[in-house]
């Protein structure tokens, strides 16, 4: 790693130099057994590259502790706290949703309009909570899509030589197959199900919105003026039929 070319910053230069002097020297070692004399050189040369190794050991550290407390890793962990909030964002639709519902079932006509009753001022509530969820959900698909679609666009400046991310991925993925494996994996489809996951519920928000919109203008379920006179005229019950009075009447006296 101290040889990457994205990897290898200026601090693990003097590291990645005694590698590879101890390497030549292991090469020089044949199978069989050599002779001290032959031997000799070359396992002092090896100790002494160890050695410059072990000195080396502070470059090395704060060549870790600047890829530790990089802009990238320090944004990350200030903001790694909001993934655990992201779990109380459909429950602002879900209040939305509540909200016209009651609406609905009060006749779905605005408080403003003909007809409205006090359940119309719900309407209000639920445009605050479907615009505050539209508003978070928005953000993670602008960010999703930016940082999936546009990986050649991000400059990570922590790396040797300033690669983009795009560059970057290609080749951990390719070079540390194991590393990629334990570390970024495990995040991939997670956050590609948090991707999909807004742009279904921005769609689904959208159809919601025009919904309520024709709802509110049409007003399908409004209840109609001669529906409230009939329901208020209170039913009489038929009188009983008069009995005749004629010549029938008069035979009987």
């Amino acid at each position: 790693m101290a040889n990457d070319k994205y990897l290898g910053t200026k601090d693990f230069q003097n590291t990645a130099a005694e590698i590879n002097k101890m390497n030549a020297e292991f090469n020089k070692i044949p199978d069989k057994m050599m002779e001290c004399a032959a031997a000799l050189p070359v396992f002092c040369e090896i100790y002494n590259a160890g050695d410059e190794l072990v000195k080396g050991m502070s470059e090395v550290t704060k060549a870790i502790n600047e890829f530790k407390t990089s802009d990238e890793v320090k944004q990350f962990k200030d903001n790694v706290s909001w993934l655990n909030i992201m779990h109380a964002l459909p429950w602002f639709m879900v209040f939305a949703i509540l909200m016209f519902t009651i609406f609905w079932a009060a006749g779905g006509v605005c408080c403003c309009c003909e007809g409205g009753t006090p359940a119309g001022c719900l309407m209000f509530f639920f445009a605050i909570f479907w615009l505050a969820s539209v508003i978070l959900y928005s953000i993670i698909m602008g960010t999703g899509y930016f940082l999936k679609y546009h990986q050649a666009d991000i400059a990570v400046d922590a790396l040797n030589g300033k690669p983009n991310l795009e560059e970057a991925i290609a080749h951990i993925q390719t070079t540390y197959p194991a590393f990629w494996k334990i570390v970024f994996e495990p995040m991939e489809e997670p956050l590609n199900l948090i991707f999909n996951s807004s742009l279904i519920f921005n769609v689904l928000a959208l159809v919601i919105f025009f919904y309520s919109c024709c709802e509110c203008i049409i007003t399908p379920y409004k209840k109609t003026k001669d529906a409230e006179n009939t329901a208020a005229v209170p039913v009489v019950a038929a009188a009983p039929a008069a009995q005749p009075v004629g010549n029938n009447a008069t035979e009987g006296v």
